[in-house]
């Protein structure tokens, strides 16, 4: 088995943004599930945040606690040795991850900022999972800075993972489908990983100008040959996020050419799901 598909999507090589929070370890969790099911290699980044480094040169800089327990100054040499640490402990997370899935992988250190540098690496990946960000206070899963730079900055396939309401993995695989190309590329991708991993599949359909039983005839007739548990639902697009929220699935893939251009409307979407987002782009 290689990493195409019948529609011509290479995820062979799949770039991981970590750091030291919980979202970027479930990020690699996520990934590395999709590199197993596609036998893909895993590449680490870790991104020195050069904006804390030059903050940490000034005089006044001072690190404040949420809890209200104080603080302490900020200064390079500090800064430093943390951000050391967090390097080593993001590569340790990333060899036992991968050891477990005897999954080929690398990983490497670079500076500036997490968006950009990242973006920039994309060229040599086919795939880039990032964390989805959460609010200190409410605790709500949102799409940060970082995620948003790389949904919007890069042509490779993006997956958005993370969140306090992330439910235990299962096997099942969602998408949402229209009949449209990029809906056909989403679909054939969210067969094969369907079939990879316990051979269910949900189907949001949304009929537009077709009718639903058209649109399920399609998916049948694409999916027959993997045999898998299907499940269909018709969806109004502007219910689509409520649809996923209430889903249990284990990841939800998705064609970004079907969905909305206006970003916090596809934030929106992606903050919806429990789940892993694999968002596909059109080749």
């Amino acid at each position: 088995m290689t990493g195409t598909d019948q529609h011509g999507l290479r995820l062979r090589r799949i770039l991981v943004g970590l750091d030291a929070s919980r979202e970027s370890l479930e990020a690699l969790e996520a990934a590395a599930r999709v590199a197993a099911r596609l036998q893909a290699e895993l590449t680490g980044l870790f991104v020195e945040d050069e904006d804390l480094l030059n903050l940490a040169g000034l005089p006044f800089a001072r690190e404040i606690a949420l809890t209200g327990d104080g603080g302490r100054t900020l200064n390079p040499e500090t800064v430093e040795k943390d951000l050391r640490q967090q390097a080593a402990q993001a590569r340790r997370a990333l060899e036992d991850t991968a050891k477990r899935r005897s999954l080929r992988w690398s990983f490497r250190v670079t500076r500036g900022r997490a968006g950009s540098e990242l973006v920039a690496a994309a060229g040599d990946a086919d795939l880039v999972a990032v964390g989805k960000a959460v609010r200190p206070l409410t605790r709500r899963a949102r799409l940060g800075t970082t995620a948003r730079a790389v949904t919007a900055g890069t042509t490779a396939a993006v997956l958005l993972a993370g969140g306090p309401e992330v439910l235990t993995h299962t096997g099942r695989v969602m998408t949402s489908y229209d009949g449209s190309g990029c809906a056909k590329r989403a679909l054939a991708l969210a067969v094969r990983m369907a079939h990879n991993d316990g051979g269910e599949l949900s189907v949001f359909l949304l009929p537009g100008g077709r009718p639903p039983g058209v649109l399920q005839q399609e998916v049948v007739a694409q999916s027959a040959e993997q045999g898998l548990d299907l499940q269909f639902r018709a969806v109004d697009p502007a219910h689509l996020p409520a649809a996923i929220h209430t889903e249990q699935g284990g990841l939800l893939v998705l064609g970004a050419d079907c969905l909305p251009a206006d970003t916090d409307a596809l934030a929106g979407l992606v903050e919806a799901a429990n789940c892993p987002v694999l968002l596909i782009r059109s080749g």
